[in-house]
């Protein structure tokens, strides 16, 4: 296939039938307002060079009304303002923070021992100073149980005696 352009990519059948099953997977509502009324687009939540809008994992696209779909992005473009001076560190850092939020507010589900991928024991250490105020030995803790490298990461088990 020659090089589309993302708006040629969105009129191919392939992104229609992808659309159509994100669309129906999320009942036809807006996942941020709950909407069911408004005009609604399917969001990539991230791009990847190079491939496709219809291939990604379908956990990569969620249900926006456009009002949603805007404010969403417009947080996309402050945050690459934000972070474009930061290390790789300072971004895993951050990415532990946000998986550390995304549990407290449930989003992992209601169960508190359920684990929590985590990547690198630098988004181990963002997840410890959500949790714990920065408290350098339980990252130690972290580190020396192996949790990085993509293992499951259960909270209750290293940062709670």
């Amino acid at each position: 296939m020659n090089k589309l352009t993302y708006a040629e990519q969105l009129a191919r059948p392939e992104w229609q039938k992808k659309r159509l099953e994100i669309l129906n997977r999320d009942e036809f509502r807006c996942n941020t307002c709950e909407s069911n009324d408004k005009t609604l687009h399917v969001h990539h939540k991230i791009y990847l060079k190079g491939r496709m809008a219809w291939d990604y994992e379908d956990d990569n696209f969620e249900t926006l009304c456009k009002d949603c779909h805007i404010e969403t992005e417009q947080y996309r473009e402050s945050l690459k303002l934000i972070t474009k001076d930061f290390s790789d560190f300072d971004i895993a850092e951050m990415i532990g923070f946000a998986k550390a939020i995304k549990r407290d507010r449930g989003d992992y589900g209601d169960d508190a021992n359920t684990p929590v991928k985590i990547s690198s024991i630098m988004e181990a250490q963002g997840w410890i100073k959500y949790w714990s105020g920065g408290n350098a030995r339980h990252a130690k803790m972290v580190a020396d149980a192996g949790i990085a490298g993509g293992k499951d990461f259960n909270p209750s088990i290293y940062l709670y005696e």
